[in-house]
């Protein structure tokens, strides 16, 4: 793990991550994607002792869509609650290109190796001239301003549990 201080004095992990498919997700993630796919949502799973981030686009109606998670951070602030941001990318097709004309449901499926039992901030990274280079990740959001910013409550999510046939536990 990389960690840096920032001048508001946060203190920022980088976090290891796996990115994989949705076949090679725990049966409970599988079936709550399945229910779910045509919604745009973010959503942060605890399975089996570990922590599932999804990042779903919806349903689109054609090809050439994709989304990426390109870093997932811990910031401890000086005063306050820890949170998780996950750093995502959408690309979209390019104007005027052929894609084929179907129905589909970008998502991005990553998994850290423990269960984090705090609120995980989503941030799209808009614009990649904007971003900071590091040794660890080429695409470093430059985000953490201060302990103040906030996340904004459409960006925020709470880890959950799921029963087996996907339902999120109450």
């Amino acid at each position: 793990m990389h960690e840096k201080e920032r001048n508001t004095g946060d203190e920022v992990t980088d976090l290891s991550f796996q990115t994989i498919h949705a076949d090679d997700s725990p049966k409970q993630v599988q079936n709550w994607l399945e229910k779910e796919r045509t919604k745009e949502v973010n959503k942060v799973f605890l399975v089996n002792g570990k922590t599932y981030v999804i990042v779903q686009l919806g349903q689109k109606s054609t090809g050439g869509y994709r989304v990426s998670v390109k870093q997932i951070e811990l910031v401890k602030p000086s005063s306050g609650n820890q949170t998780v941001f996950v750093h995502y990318q959408v690309k979209a097709p390019k104007q005027g290109s052929f894609n084929i004309q179907v129905l589909t449901y970008p998502v991005a499926i990553v998994v850290l190796n423990k269960e984090y039992h705090i609120d995980f901030c989503f941030k799209q990274i808009k614009k990649p001239n904007k971003l900071k280079e590091t040794k660890s990740h080429p695409a470093v959001h430059e985000h953490h301003k201060s302990k103040t910013d906030k996340c904004g409550q459409d960006k925020l999510a709470h880890p959950q549990k799921l029963t087996e046939n996907g339902e999120i536990e109450e």
